[in-house]
């Protein structure tokens, strides 16, 4: 939203409330089907046809998006460690500056629009364990890693084995004495051979034709929707009881 608007001569400002570290193995989600994920995770009007792995990791991922936003001119019309603390009037946006390096206060802001991007999982959900907050030791969301903390030698206890899960899991397991993982139910992945390949010379090189890339983000773009739809039925033959079935197995 900010390039396009920044492309169309129409001044804003992007309000962001974090700035937090990536978990350690994060890499573009492997739901997507395809061989290429990391040229499908990419802005349509920045394709990047230089990705040194085909599901890069989190540092390169970063660096995309610094550059892009640097690149395009926007960086300067983000405002971090800020939220919206509610409406006011027509066109007042009062906003909470707090960052713990600073004295909270809040402050007003006007505005002819506003437009709602916060996504669907910017805020952590934490499971309510008995005894969570009497935990001594360091605890935190992935979403909300804390960097600072050094691993090495401990005993890890990891909740939850999603697709964040399956990518930390193995990096924490190269530094921790112990790790140990709880699941609720299974969880299922498939393999994909291309995981932690690097992207070779002649299949970079390819991405520089022209049109190339855009013409091949819309193929994977196609074999994500419409393409896999024909996969996602309903077995006629599952009943209720089946379901009921497997959620206690999973529970147990």
């Amino acid at each position: 939203m900010g390039a396009k608007l920044k492309e169309a001569g129409i001044p804003f400002l992007i309000i962001e409330k974090n700035r937090t570290s990536a978990a350690p193995g994060t890499k573009t989600p492997t739901r997507r089907r395809g061989r290429h994920a990391q040229h499908f995770y990419s802005y349509s009007f920045r394709v990047n046809p230089d990705w040194d792995h085909y599901f890069a990791k989190g540092p390169e991922i970063i660096s995309y998006i610094r550059r892009c936003c640097s690149e395009m001119g926007i960086a300067g019309q983000i405002r971090f460690g800020r939220k919206s603390t509610r409406l006011s009037g027509t066109r007042s946006v009062p906003l909470d500056h707090s960052r713990p390096s600073r004295r909270r206060h809040e402050y007003d802001i006007s505005a002819n629009a506003v437009i709602s991007a916060t996504g669907l999982l910017n805020r952590p959900s934490l499971p309510a364990i008995p005894g969570l907050d009497d935990f001594r030791g360091p605890k935190f969301h992935s979403a909300r890693w804390d960097a600072s903390v050094d691993l090495s030698g401990k005993r890890i206890a990891q909740i939850g084995s999603g697709a964040s899960g399956m990518q930390i899991a193995p990096q924490v397991a190269t530094k921790a004495a112990k790790l140990t993982i709880f699941q609720r139910s299974p969880h299922w992945a498939m393999k994909n051979p291309l995981l932690f390949a690097k992207v070779s010379a002649a299949r970079s090189g390819v991405g520089q034709c022209p049109y190339y890339n855009k013409w091949f983000r819309f193929l994977l773009l196609w074999a994500t929707s419409d393409g896999f739809l024909p996969t996602l039925k309903i077995d006629p033959n599952w009943t209720d009881q089946d379901v009921a079935q497997c959620q206690e197995q999973g529970d147990s």
